[in-house]
């Protein structure tokens, strides 16, 4: 009798999970097959799939999310370095950002840093590439205080706003 209840079990156990809310397609990208994670219900534009091919011919780990109803963002590793992209449905690049270190961090971000948050702690750091440009971003704390704040490679600040108030920053929501 325990034999058939544990058969039953493995048979239910697998049903479920062939029922899933995710599913892997495989991409082909500079000759090397990548998973690519997304959810079942959702189909990714194929211009936003060979401006990526093309684009990050070598990524890894690739994960899928859509945004919104006009914007895909992919999460990969190039070079063993985590990444993100987003692109339009239309196929159009929109922003790579990068974690990075302090040493890939230009003289002039530094001093403003420096100067004008130097009682906050830099919690995370990124690198933000776009068509108009790059930019340096981070999120810093002080107590119970979060602000992100987005410095040129001039040292001029772009944005600083409290990171409950960004309403680009998906770490925040309440779900």
């Amino acid at each position: 009798m325990k034999t058939l209840f544990y058969l039953w079990m493995v048979l239910l156990s697998v049903g479920l999970l062939s029922c899933a809310e995710t599913k892997k397609e495989s991409t082909d990208t500079g000759g090397e097959e990548v998973a690519q994670v997304l959810n079942s219900k959702q189909t990714i534009p194929e211009a936003v799939l060979t401006t990526f091919q093309t684009k990050f011919q070598n990524a890894t780990e690739v994960i899928w999310d859509q945004e919104n109803e006009n914007e895909w963002e992919a999460e990969f590793k190039l070079e063993g370095v985590a990444h993100a992209a987003n692109f339009d449905v239309s196929g159009t690049w929109l922003e790579t950002e990068k974690v990075i270190g302090i040493a890939e961090v230009p003289a002039a971000v530094i001093a403003i840093l420096k100067k004008d948050f130097a009682d906050y702690d830099v919690d995370e750091m990124e690198i933000s590439e776009t068509a108009s440009g790059m930019l340096y971003e981070f999120e810093l704390e002080r107590g119970e205080t979060t602000i992100d704040v987005t410095i040129t490679p001039e040292g001029v600040v772009q944005k600083n706003v409290a990171a409950n108030d960004d309403p680009d920053d998906d770490d925040n929501d309440d779900d």
